[in-house]
C-alpha cells in the first residue's frame, strides 16, 4: 500500500485495504477478516475519507 498514515490509508477510499492500528500499516482488508477483532483494529471509510481514530487528519 502506498499509505504510510492512518489519515492516508483511510483518505484512499479503497475497498480493499484499510488503517490496521495494531500493525500501523495499510493493509489489504481480505488478509485480516479472519481476525475477530478487525471491527476494532481496522480503520476505513471509503465514502468520506476520514476516520475519527486517525491522528492528524487533512
Amino acid at each position: 500500500m502506498a499509505a504510510h498514515s492512518c489519515a492516508g490509508c483511510v483518505a484512499l477510499q479503497d475497498p480493499h485495504c484499510a488503517w490496521d492500528d495494531v500493525t500501523e500499516t495499510c493493509v489489504a482488508v481480505p488478509t485480516k477478516l479472519h481476525d475477530n477483532d478487525a471491527s476494532k483494529t481496522l480503520f476505513q471509510d471509503i465514502i468520506n475519507g476520514k476516520h475519527k481514530k486517525c491522528k492528524n487528519q487533512q
